[in-house]
């Protein structure tokens, strides 16, 4: 995929281009204490998921009073299935949220700066539509300790795929380290690559979308070392590699989208989870996609993302 990489702004540095079935049922997130900062304590964690589903046309409880202070509203998830199986204690989770950036508005948003031009990140729905030209970024976040990675080819209209390449980790990122955690955020591109987003542009005709493949894995990956070719964009990966990794490891995944998810900026918290100075705690922003995969304890798990082009 040197071709991909190619296709970033020209003036930038080497980072590879990356160029919604609503369900009567809601998922109701029951978020965990949380560790972050300096003063948690380091067994804090968050929880990404919950057995409890409710009907989204329930009836609402009144308030005991006027004067009762009202409840901190609790994330709302909708499937992309009609009827999510049951949660089973070997399923395996992750949270990914793709932003596209807009100009900065006045009101203290979290922004990203591009020469000079301050950008804020909005989050957009995992089937989302983009278009050529869009500047989008990623954010990964796994519920337990492991290693990420993150490979990215183009997907065309027969179905057919370009060579795979490894675009996380890679040395300019937190210095290669690719460890997740709970409340620990991966940046894909980080916020001080230059510039900090991906300009979505196609290839060549009947590219459909750019197609991520994330892989968590409790231990890291046999074979599989960043070296000096990954420090200055992506690693090109073996398409037999990835094809076995595909067939051992791509559950069916079911998705979850966060209810009015969509458009919501980028948050302060976000930011600073995003540069790795702090953890996300309870009551900070959730993914917006959940994916729940079917997997053995300890076994690495796939889940495939794709960006969709149109016009």
């Amino acid at each position: 995929m040197r071709a991909a990489t190619e296709r970033l702004n020209r003036n930038a540095s080497a980072t590879p281009v990356i160029t919604k079935q609503h369900t009567a049922l809601t998922l109701v997130l029951f978020l965990l204490t949380a560790g972050a900062g300096r003063a948690a304590p380091p067994q804090q964690s968050r929880q990404l998921w919950d057995t409890e589903f409710v009907s989204p046309s329930q009836p609402q409880k009144a308030p005991a009073s006027k004067t009762s202070a009202p409840k901190p509203t609790k994330p709302r998830y909708k499937a992309n299935t009609e009827k999510p199986q049951p949660l089973k204690q070997t399923d395996a989770f992750v949270g990914i949220t793709i932003w596209r950036l807009r100009p900065a508005q006045a009101g203290g948003e979290a922004t990203l700066s591009d020469d000079g031009k301050q950008l804020t990140p909005q989050r957009v729905e995992s089937q989302t539509a983009l278009r050529e030209g869009d500047r989008v970024r990623l954010t990964i976040e796994a519920p337990k300790e492991g290693h990420l990675y993150v490979i990215d080819r183009e997907q065309y209209a027969d179905g057919s795929m370009s060579e795979p390449y490894l675009i996380f980790p890679a040395r300019r990122i937190r210095g290669g380290d690719n460890t997740v955690k709970a409340g620990r955020i991966i940046e894909i591109p980080d916020q001080s690559d230059n510039p900090p987003y991906f300009t979505l542009r196609r290839n060549k005709p009947g590219q459909t979308a750019e197609l991520i493949s994330v892989v968590i894995s409790p231990t890291p990956l046999a074979g599989v070392k960043i070296g000096p070719e990954a420090s200055r964009g992506a690693l090109k990966l073996s398409e037999q590699q990835v094809a076995e990794w595909e067939s051992n490891w791509n559950g069916q995944a079911e998705r979850f989208e966060l209810e009015e998810g969509a458009g919501r900026p980028w948050t302060k918290a976000e930011q600073q989870a995003g540069l790795g100075t702090r953890l996300l705690v309870q009551e900070e922003p959730m993914p917006q996609t959940l994916y729940r995969v079917p997997s053995g304890t300890g076994e690495p798990y796939l889940v495939k993302v794709p960006l969709l082009i149109v016009e």
